[in-house]
């Protein structure tokens, strides 16, 4: 069937009579994304970057701007966490409870479970955006995790998006990146479907531990120009006192930042170099990158035997050898059971020794 001239001037008459460059939310993030109804959009950050924390805020403005009422799926936070971070925001219980709901993650068995809380959320509540944190904790119940199991689910997803007319979001880490790379749209959960299937595909990363410099940026957007612009980023410096992200200035913008792979350099040879009463010079500051050749010893685990000595980049690089028990341990809720966090990361994972080498093993 090809549409006739005058069915696609309707069209376009109808196209330019409504608005089509997403939503606010009173933030110079505006400038790189607006994020939009019947969409699906991933925000990616490696672990404890501050996507919860965010999206926490983002939903306060998006409330406080258009109205906007969110459902939350926060699997790695519990209900009591979730609900005092957000009355942070409103200081209001009944306005909290009006443009905030928090789904009972604790009872999901199915995805079947997560599309009928949506429902019904949007049926009962009228909300317009879905929080789902994270992806990693979906995996028990999509089965075999694979290209297709992924791509199935996400469709899903999607299609939720369109129906329901409402803007899911998903939190989902990154695969593992050696020490010089920055996330881009196809590192997210060794899948390219998030790309592939996704409308908006944002990335954080603090650039500034020290300073609480957090930068966005888009790696995608379906309906690039109207919605944002891709490849574009900004910096917003957060308030850890009261959780809120805030402009910085134009100089600040502008400050040179190391490379990721400088930054572990720089503080390997700090530890190697701040021994008894040693102090570090201008010239030592200055750290060369050989400082990743240097030798490091090996171990099975925190209490386990040496298995070899290796380079400290090895030794960086290893996360991609273990990725299935990182993500594991990952999914542990430590507000529930911070021990038995702790005693699988010490059992699961290998150690190694920054300082020094060893021998046939460590005291500690």
């Amino acid at each position: 069937m090809i549409f006739s001239k005058e069915k696609l001037l309707e069209e376009l008459q109808e196209y330019r009579n409504n608005p089509h460059s997403g939503f606010k939310c009173g933030l110079s993030i505006d400038d790189v994304f607006r994020l939009d109804k019947k969409s699906l959009v991933i925000f990616t950050a490696k672990p404890c970057d501050g996507k919860t924390t965010f999206l926490n805020y983002y939903s306060y403005m998006m409330a406080k701007r258009n109205g906007w009422k969110t459902i939350f799926f926060s699997f790695e936070s519990s209900i009591g966490r979730q609900t005092d971070d957000m009355y942070n925001y409103f200081d209001n219980f009944n306005v909290l409870d009006e443009y905030c709901k928090i789904a009972d993650t604790n009872n999901v068995k199915s995805l079947e479970n997560i599309y009928k809380d949506i429902r019904e959320a949007k049926s009962l509540y009228g909300v317009d955006m879905v929080i789902i944190d994270t992806f990693t904790n979906l995996n028990p119940y999509i089965g075999d995790v694979n290209t297709t199991t992924i791509g199935n689910t996400l469709t899903a997803f999607s299609s939720l998006a369109k129906e329901l007319d409402i803007c899911m979001v998903i939190t989902a880490h990154p695969t593992k990146l050696n020490a010089d790379e920055e996330i881009n749209a196809y590192s997210i959960c060794g899948s390219a479907n998030f790309f592939n299937l996704s409308d908006y595909i944002i990335s954080l990363s603090i650039t500034n531990r020290e300073k609480r410099y957090t930068k966005f940026t888009a790696l995608k957007i379906r309906e690039n120009l109207d919605k944002g612009l891709v490849g574009k980023s900004v910096t917003l410096k957060f308030d850890p006192y009261n959780k809120i992200y805030q402009e910085i200035s134009d100089e600040e913008q502008d400050e040179p930042i190391e490379s990721k792979r400088d930054k572990v350099a720089k503080e390997v040879a700090e530890q190697m170099a701040l021994k008894g009463d040693q102090q570090l010079t201008p010239q030592n500051q200055t750290i060369s990158k050989n400082i990743l050749q240097r030798k490091v010893s090996l171990f099975q685990n925190v209490i386990g035997s040496k298995i070899r000595d290796l380079t400290i980049e090895d030794a960086l690089n290893l996360g991609k050898q273990h990725k299935q028990n990182i993500d594991y341990i990952r999914s542990i809720n430590r507000d529930k059971d911070e021990d038995k966090y702790k005693q699988e990361k010490q059992k699961r994972l290998p150690t190694f020794t920054i300082s020094a080498l060893m021998g046939n093993g460590r005291k500690y």
